[in-house]
């Protein structure tokens, strides 16, 4: 059973762990710029994280050394 609201369509009997959300597109910017207006962690305040695309360049990297 669908409501629709001035904000929105509420879904009644569907629970939210179930749906998909897709990928994030994170940007460095826009989290760092945010960060101090957020109580949270210092390691993303400070940018001492990593995007999926930092991620995934690194590991392609370390994979690629051979194994001594």
């Amino acid at each position: 059973m669908e409501r629709v609201h001035d904000r929105g369509v509420l879904i009644e009997d569907v629970d939210i762990w179930d749906l998909e959300f897709g990928e994030l597109d994170v940007d460095r910017n826009i989290i760092q710029e945010f960060s101090a207006r957020h109580r949270g962690s210092v390691r993303i305040s400070m940018g001492l994280f990593c995007t999926k695309k930092e991620f995934e360049k690194e590991k392609k990297e370390v994979l690629s050394h051979p194994i001594p």
